[in-house]
């Protein structure tokens, strides 16, 4: 099964968007363990008769402890100290950590019954640069959920196939009420009912920062290193919601080799 396209029109040297895609570089995140073949082609269209090139391939992966870190209450404005412990469990890697704004999430487990719908109100602010809401993770397993998004009355997202694992995310939201609506399309049958983990989020500067230092850290095959960011806080998320900062382990090269997280519970 291809990983990546193989159309014409997809990701070529001379030819694709340097910014949208990098021809000359692939980092696929959790892979499934196995044997992968790599393919590479010339595109027809190349502008050159013959096209020699070196390939290399790396397996690279750094645990993050802790997964998450809690903070149950942090002062407005004050930055608070969060440190990390990343162990490589495969190749040599340099590694940064890339945080950024946090997000105000909302997260519950309501239980759903067959033909039924749910609503939850968002109220994202001006400036958010990505809203996401997810469902998933049903009690039945076989169960059908279906996830649809409006802004006021016009819809703006929708995921709908054959299970209940379904997403919508937005980049760079327009600020203004949004409405996400779960269907219970198909359950078990009438008078059927499932659990299900119901998540959104969105975020904006205006919340705060997760920063972590520029400098790489070199991780030989089983080194240990401390990763050390600061959060800071700078609004309190509404009621229902708390404030969540994801941590990504980058290499030089810009793969995302390990994630972590920090959990904020209240803001004074």
């Amino acid at each position: 099964m291809p990983v990546d396209s193989t159309a014409s029109t997809a990701c070529y040297t001379n030819f694709s968007n340097a910014a949208a895609c990098k021809p000359q570089e692939r980092d696929y995140q959790n892979p499934i363990a196995g044997v992968w073949e790599i393919e590479v082609e010339s595109r027809r269209t190349s502008p050159a008769l013959n096209n020699p090139f070196q390939l290399r391939a790396r397996v690279q992966g750094v645990q993050v402890e802790p997964s998450v870190i809690e903070l149950p209450s942090v002062s407005a404005g004050e930055p608070t100290s969060a440190n990390w412990t990343l162990t490589n469990t495969f190749g040599p890697v340099a590694v940064t950590g890339q945080g950024g704004p946090p997000s105000s999430v909302h997260a519950e487990r309501p239980t759903i019954a067959e033909g039924a719908q749910q609503e939850y109100l968002v109220d994202v602010p001006e400036g958010a640069t990505l809203f996401t809401a997810r469902i998933g993770n049903t009690a039945n397993l076989g169960a059908d959920l279906d996830l649809t998004v409006f802004r006021g009355d016009v819809q703006v997202g929708q995921a709908a196939d054959g299970d209940s694992e379904e997403a919508v995310t937005i980049a760079n939201p327009p600020a203004g009420m949004y409405r996400v609506v779960v269907d219970g399309y198909a359950v078990d049958g009438p008078g059927t009912s499932t659990a299900y983990d119901y998540r959104d989020s969105f975020s904006a500067p205006s919340l705060g920062t997760l920063a972590t230092p520029s400098t790489a850290l070199a991780l030989p095959n089983g080194a240990t290193a401390t990763l050390t960011g600061t959060v800071t806080a700078q609004s309190a998320p509404g009621a229902g919601r708390e404030l969540f900062g994801e941590l990504a382990v980058v290499t030089t090269e810009g793969a995302v080799v390990g994630r972590g997280a920090v959990s904020i519970g209240t803001v004074n």
